[in-house]
């Protein structure tokens, strides 16, 4: 993210969330805007908005993306991240074989 420096961190996955990216890193740029990121339980959730420069998950790379959620959230990626690949949840392993999806390429 813009003035944050890149660093690797552990995420976590959540399916079930709208958002793209929930990141503690989105407290440490100051090219964010506070937004509505999503509804839990029929309400509107407040969250920030922000842009990726660069998000590396193994061998892939998403570029120049928006990434929205809950700054106070552990290190997660939701629905809008995971759209981008089919995901295959290798539990006996504890491990997740992403393929590119046919939306992969597109902006999010």
């Amino acid at each position: 993210m813009a003035g944050v420096r890149e660093q690797a961190l552990q995420i976590f996955v959540d399916t079930g969330s709208s958002d793209a990216m929930d990141t503690v890193l989105l407290k440490k740029s100051k090219a964010v805007q506070e937004a509505q990121t999503g509804e839990g339980l029929g309400k509107p959730l407040p969250g920030m908005v922000g842009r990726v420069e660069r998000l590396q998950m193994g061998r892939f790379e998403l570029r120049n993306s928006t990434c929205s959620g809950d700054p106070d959230n552990e290190n997660m990626i939701g629905g809008v991240v995971l759209r981008h690949f089919v995901a295959t949840f290798d539990y006996s392993r504890k491990r997740i074989i992403l393929e590119k999806a046919k939306h992969f390429n597109d902006p999010f």
